[in-house]
């Protein structure tokens, strides 16, 4: 079930997301993805997060106050929404 769940989140909620995703990776035996490291420019968001989301049959998006306002969040979901 490789590259099943990209988790789209903002990096204000990491410590509640990153919960929920270990949470659905035992309960469902999957490996949910989500970016660790934070994207440092726009070239960068095209290679990974571009890239990621291509890869993955279902984004999980997380929505929270946060989330909404955060534009890589945002572009991930359009992005998505898009494909």
């Amino acid at each position: 079930m490789a590259n099943e769940v990209f988790i789209s989140y903002s990096r204000k909620d990491i410590e509640k997301v990153h919960e929920i995703k270990a949470e659905i990776d035992k309960a469902v035996g999957i490996d949910c993805w989500m970016d660790l490291n934070g994207i440092e420019c726009g070239e960068q968001y095209k290679q990974v997060i571009i890239s990621a989301i291509n890869r993955h049959n279902t984004i999980l998006f997380m929505k929270t106050s946060d989330s909404m306002q955060s534009k890589y969040a945002m572009k991930e979901l359009n992005f998505a929404e898009d494909s």
